[in-house]
C-alpha cells in the first residue's frame, strides 16, 4: 500500500471514530511520515481518531500538554547498533511463536542508560520486537530517509505494540470471546454429520480448526473469556466437547453456554447478562456473515470477526490480545466463577425479592491490608476494572514502591457457590486525604458490595482521584450525591 492509500484509508476509518485521542511524539529527530500514520491507523482500527504532535527531545522532562493520552519515545538512529548476531537477543522460542504477544519490558531503546520519562503509559522493548519481526527486517536499507535507519516492517510494528499497550493498560480491549461451532470450531454440521463427519483433526482438512482452537486455549489461560453460541441441539455441541478425541477445548474451558435456536442476537444477550460483562466487551466469531449482521443490527457496539480458515489468526491478533502477566493464578477462578453465575442467575430468577436473593446468595466480604503477594492481581483487576472503578490504572512495580502514608487494602468476597478470592482494592493516600485506587470485580457486582465499601472509608477521606473509562460514569454520580468529596483528576 502506497503512502497515500493508506492516508486515505486512515481518514476514512477516523470519520467514524467515537472518541478522539492526543498523541506526544518525543523524538530527537524529524519522523518518517510512515511512523505517524502507522500510529494513526492501529488506533483508528480501534475506533479511534488520534492527534500527533512531536516534541522536541530537549523538552523531554516537561509534563504532558494538557488533554493529552499517551507520550510515545521514538529512538533515535543511533539508539540501536543492529549486528548480524541475533544471540543478543533474549526471547524464548515459546514466546517469539505466539504471534498474539506484544512483549515489552521496562528498557526502551535497550542502549539507554536510564529510563525514558514515560508517565505511567508503559515502555516498550524495542529488542523483543525486533526479534519478533527478525533482525533482516528492521534495518531501513533503501528505504532509509531522513537520517532514519528503522524499516516501515519496525515502525509499523512499534506502532501496533504501543496502541496495545495503552489500551491494554487502560482496560480497553475484548474480555470475551464468543464462539460459534460449526464451521468454526469444527469443519461440517454436527447434526448432519455427526461425531465422525465433522472436520477436526491435528493433520488433514481438520488441522486448520485444531489450531484454531489451540490458540484459543492460550488465549483462556491468558484469561480471555470463552462462551459458546450455536444454533445447535445442546448435546449435540456438548458430546463434542466431551467425546471428540481430537478437541483442544473441553467442556469446562467453556464460561458460558447458549445452544439453542433462538436468533443469536437473543443468545448472545443472554450471554452477556450471565456473565456480568458488557456486549462492547465481547467479540463474537462467526463463519456466516448474516448471522453477524443481525447481531450487529441490535448491538452495533460488539465486535465481530468472520471466520476464515486461512485470515482467522491474523483477523483475531487485530482484536484480542494479551500481555505477559495476564497468565496468572486467578485465571481458574474468573472461570469458575464464571461458570457458577448461571446458578446465581437460576438462584435470583426463583427468589421473591432482591433482598431475599442476597440472603440466600450469603455474601461474606473480607478486607485486609494488601500482601507483596496480591500485588499482581490487584494490578491485574486494575487494568481490567471498567464499570466499577475510579478509572486509575497500575503495574505491579507501581503498587510495590513503599510510598509513605498510603495504605492498600485488598477486599476478598465468598458467596454459597464458591470462593470467588480477591475481587476488589481500595488505595488511600493520607497525604492528599483521598480515595486514590477503587476497583471491583464485575464478579462482585450485583450485590451493592461497592456502595457499603464507599460508606465505611475513613471520615478523613475528602477527595477521589477519577480518570474516566467510558462506562464507569454511574460511580461518579453516585460519589457525587453521596459525597462531599473534591475530584482530582
Amino acid at each position: 500500500m502506497t503512502y497515500i492509500e493508506l492516508k486515505q484509508q486512515i481518514e476514512r476509518l477516523q470519520q467514524k471514530a467515537a472518541e478522539r485521542i492526543q498523541v506526544e511524539i518525543l523524538s530527537d529527530m524529524p519522523l518518517q511520515p510512515w511512523f505517524e500514520l502507522f500510529l494513526q491507523e492501529a488506533w483508528a482500527k480501534l475506533g479511534k481518531a488520534a492527534h500527533m504532535i512531536r516534541i522536541p527531545w530537549e523538552e523531554r522532562q516537561r509534563p504532558k500538554a494538557a488533554g493529552t493520552n499517551v507520550r510515545i519515545i521514538w529512538p533515535g538512529p543511533q539508539a540501536v547498533q543492529f549486528n548480524q548476531d541475533s544471540a543478543d537477543i533474549r526471547v524464548s522460542q515459546e514466546q517469539l511463536s505466539n504471534p498474539l504477544f506484544p512483549f515489552y519490558g521496562a528498557a526502551w531503546p535497550p542502549n539507554q542508560t536510564e529510563a525514558p520519562p514515560l508517565a505511567r503509559d508503559g515502555v516498550l522493548n524495542l529488542e523483543w520486537i525486533m526479534a519478533e519481526i527478525g533482525l533482516e527486517r528492521c534495518r531501513a536499507a533503501g528505504e532509509k530517509r531522513w537520517g532514519d535507519n528503522y524499516s516501515a516492517a519496525l515502525q509499523k510494528q512499534v506502532a501496533i505494540h504501543a496502541v496495545r499497550l495503552y489500551e491494554t493498560k487502560h482496560g480497553r480491549r475484548k474480555k470475551c470471546i464468543v464462539l460459534d461451532c460449526d464451521g468454526v470450531l469444527w469443519g461440517g454440521v454436527i447434526s448432519e454429520d455427526g461425531m465422525t463427519g465433522i472436520q477436526l483433526a491435528e493433520t488433514g482438512a481438520g488441522k486448520a480448526y485444531y489450531q484454531f482452537q489451540t490458540l484459543l486455549k492460550r488465549l483462556k489461560e491468558h484469561g480471555i473469556i470463552l462462551a459458546v453460541c450455536s444454533k445447535n441441539d445442546p448435546e449435540d455441541v456438548k458430546r463434542v466437547f466431551r467425546q471428540h478425541t481430537a478437541m483442544v477445548l473441553k467442556e469446562d474451558d467453556i464460561a458460558a453456554w447458549s445452544a439453542d435456536w433462538k436468533p443469536k442476537s437473543e443468545q448472545i444477550a443472554d450471554l452477556a447478562e450471565i456473565l456480568q460483562i458488557d456486549l462492547q466487551d465481547m467479540l463474537m466469531i462467526d463463519d456466516q456473515q448474516w448471522e453477524i449482521a443481525q447481531v450487529k443490527k441490535y448491538y452495533p457496539q460488539m465486535g465481530s470477526v468472520c471466520f476464515q480458515k486461512e485470515t482467522i489468526s491474523q483477523k483475531l491478533a487485530e482484536q484480542i490480545w494479551i500481555m505477559p502477566e495476564d497468565q496468572n493464578d486467578q485465571n481458574q477462578l474468573r472461570l469458575q466463577t464464571y461458570q457458577d453465575n448461571g446458578k446465581r442467575a437460576e438462584l435470583r430468577k426463583n427468589a421473591v425479592s432482591y433482598e431475599e436473593f442476597l440472603r440466600q446468595l450469603d455474601t461474606k466480604i473480607q478486607i485486609r491490608p494488601a500482601q507483596e503477594s496480591d500485588l499482581p492481581r490487584i494490578s491485574d483487576l486494575s487494568r481490567r476494572a471498567n464499570r466499577c472503578t475510579n478509572g486509575v490504572r497500575y503495574m505491579t512495580e507501581e503498587l510495590a514502591q513503599n510510598r509513605k502514608g498510603y495504605e492498600l487494602q485488598a477486599v476478598f468476597m465468598s458467596d454459597i457457590y464458591r470462593d470467588l478470592g480477591l475481587v476488589g482494592c481500595i488505595g488511600l493516600n493520607q497525604n492528599e486525604k483521598s480515595l486514590d485506587l477503587f476497583c471491583l470485580s464485575c464478579r462482585a457486582l450485583g450485590r451493592e458490595i461497592e456502595k457499603e465499601l464507599l460508606t465505611a472509608l475513613p471520615q478523613w477521606v475528602q477527595r477521589y482521584r477519577w480518570k474516566d473509562t467510558m462506562k464507569n460514569e454511574w460511580l461518579r454520580q453516585w460519589l457525587r450525591s453521596q459525597k462531599n468529596w473534591e475530584e482530582i483528576k
